[in-house]
């Protein structure tokens, strides 16, 4: 019996695999493991992302509702809608201010 790696690595590229089904779940067991392990944790970082509502947006920066409806209409600073209720990312709050030299 040949180990599939070195299978792989000798460059062949036509053969087939007769696997047992028990080793098959086993396989795919441990391909759920480790995605939960190394991507949902990243994946669930990036999902929970702080939005201020637009009234805070407003106080940060000083500025009233047209202004904030025309920054959205520029690309300046986009919001995000939940439900009927605008929203914007902490992170590009944070990088405006960042461009506009305040912290």
């Amino acid at each position: 019996m040949i180990d599939i790696n070195t299978l792989i690595e000798s460059g062949v590229t036509d053969f087939n695999i007769t696997i047992k089904y028990s080793d098959l779940v086993l396989l795919g067991d441990r391909l759920v493991e480790r995605i939960l392990d190394e991507v949902c944790p990243v994946a669930a970082d990036n999902a929970v992302e702080k939005l201020l509502t637009k009234a805070e947006v407003m106080e940060k920066f000083g500025v009233c509702h047209t202004t904030l409806y025309n920054w959205d209409k520029s690309g300046v600073l986009v919001p995000v809608k939940v439900g009927r209720k605008i929203h914007y990312r902490l992170g590009d709050v944070q990088a405006l201010l960042e461009r506009r030299g305040v912290k």
